[in-house]
């Protein structure tokens, strides 16, 4: 579905992404895991060829969708807009929107940044897109939708799509991926089938970030 090999991305002088290599499968929910400014939206903008890679190969076989970590780029859009522009269903986006309850009359920037987010859920979902590319799934909506979006992931995986995510949202990444793949400072030091990770290190998910990433941002002020 999507091989990433080798992939090297520098802006400027600086190294954005060093050697990273992966591969999302076809019926695969894949999740990139790091902290801020880690590299998971570069990697997912340069699979979308908005910046080259100098070194390295990207393959994708099939359509890609992409839900955006800024859902406001253009502001004075609405829902509507948003579904014909993706080319998807409109039947589909409608019911969506329905069941979830989003005003997609409006202009974009006149509803909240969730209610955004499910409208660019519900274009992805109601398209014909073979893998879905969301940078932070889940920001800014509320659990009741969160939970229900999450069923409709997994009826989308389980079609033979796929999804790629970069999230923050670990728990909820613990509660639906397959894969995880973590990356920090441009490179990937850990990926694989979450519950082979899991088994062989004796780790939630949890732990393992904290493994990798923690430290100590606390302190009395």
């Amino acid at each position: 579905m999507l091989n990433v090999k080798n992939v090297w991305v520098k802006i400027g002088k600086r190294e954005i992404l060093k050697d990273v290599s992966f591969h999302v499968d076809k019926g695969s929910l894949t999740a990139f895991l790091g902290p801020i400014g880690s590299g998971k939206t570069t990697t997912i903008r340069t699979i979308l060829k908005l910046l080259k890679p100098y070194k390295g190969t990207i393959s994708l076989d099939g359509k890609a969708f992409y839900i955006p970590q800024n859902t406001l780029i253009y502001p004075s859009i609405t829902g509507y807009n948003i579904c014909y522009i993706a080319g998807s269903h409109a039947n589909t986006f409608n019911k969506l929107c329905s069941i979830w309850k989003i005003p997609c009359n409006k202009p974009i920037h006149a509803i909240s940044e969730g209610q955004r987010r499910l409208i660019f859920w519900a274009a992805a979902l109601s398209s014909d897109a073979d893998i879905i590319l969301a940078d932070e799934p889940w920001q800014g909506i509320d659990l009741p939708r969160v939970k229900a979006l999450r069923e409709y992931m997994i009826q989308w995986v389980s079609d033979g799509k796929s999804i790629l995510m970069a999230s923050h949202q670990i728990y909820e990444v613990e509660k639906i991926a397959d894969t995880v793949i973590f990356i920090n400072d441009g490179e990937i030091i850990l990926q694989g089938n979450l519950e082979e990770l899991k088994e062989h290190r004796g780790q939630t998910l949890e732990q393992m970030y904290m493994h990798l990433f923690g430290g100590e941002y606390y302190e009395a002020v």
